[in-house]
């Protein structure tokens, strides 16, 4: 199971679950499908330690937490017409790549030795 489907679960089994995302992924599907599927936070990997511990606090008191380019998608898609999907962004020619390595079953130990 993939991390969002991982969120749907834990909010199924424990609705008052507190819930931070912390991805290298920070596209428009996975940010609207996890906040949709009931993550607090949404932090990429790019952030310091320093903001994650802080990020860990907020969630934890009921609070929400974002990192800033995840605040500005989410404010992005809220500013679009009701019932439009949120916007597409094409992938980058790494992002191909390694996307048809996972489609071959890769890992990402396995991926990340052929960079």
């Amino acid at each position: 199971m993939d991390g969002i489907e991982a969120v749907r679960e834990i909010m199924r089994e424990n609705p008052q679950a507190r819930i931070l995302v912390f991805t290298s992924f920070g596209n428009d599907a996975n940010v609207f499908a996890a906040i949709k599927a009931g993550a607090l936070g949404y932090l990429l990997k790019d952030s310091s330690p320093q903001v994650l511990i802080e990020a860990i606090r907020q969630v934890y008191h009921g609070e929400s937490s974002l990192h800033p380019a995840v605040a500005r998608k989410l404010i992005d898609g809220f500013r679009q017409s009701p019932g439009s999907p949120p916007p597409r962004m094409s992938l980058t020619e790494r992002e191909v790549v390694v996307l048809k390595l996972i489609a071959k079953g890769l890992s990402n130990e396995k991926i990340a030795e052929r960079w």
